[in-house]
């Protein structure tokens, strides 16, 4: 397979190809790689978050674990059903336990694109960013 171009469009997660004198769009048929990503914050017993929004397509596809210095306080497979605004199927919503702690880690997982993660202190500040 030889190319003479390559245009990779970001907001479309799609790459072109220039091929022969044509302009295809390069492996659109393919299944959706699994991602995780893992992130600790060091909160030095200040107050953690108290809720999570989290914007991905599709959001059934996105599992969300939350773990407070190294133990498990709350975890989704499947975070939509854990969304207190289950009508927008790209977006969920929900709070995390009311826990104290030195750090927490935040993990998500899935094959579904994550366009934002946003923790926060109250419900509305999640929603409304």
């Amino acid at each position: 397979f030889t190319a003479t171009g390559l245009y990779t469009d970001l907001k479309r997660d799609l790459m072109y190809v220039l091929q022969n004198g044509a302009i295809k769009e390069f492996d659109t048929t393919g299944t959706a790689l699994s991602f995780l990503w893992e992130k600790t914050i060091n909160l030095n017993y200040n107050t953690a978050p108290a809720a999570v929004y989290i914007d991905a397509d599709p959001v059934s596809e996105i599992s969300f674990s939350y773990k407070v210095d190294g133990v498990e306080a709350l975890s989704y497979s499947d975070v939509s059903s854990a969304s207190v605004n289950q009508v927008i199927d790209t977006e969920a919503a929900f709070r995390l336990p009311a826990i104290r702690g030195k750090e927490i880690t935040v993990t998500i997982s899935g094959t579904g694109k994550v366009h934002k993660l946003i923790l926060a202190q109250s419900m509305g500040e999640a929603i409304n960013g």
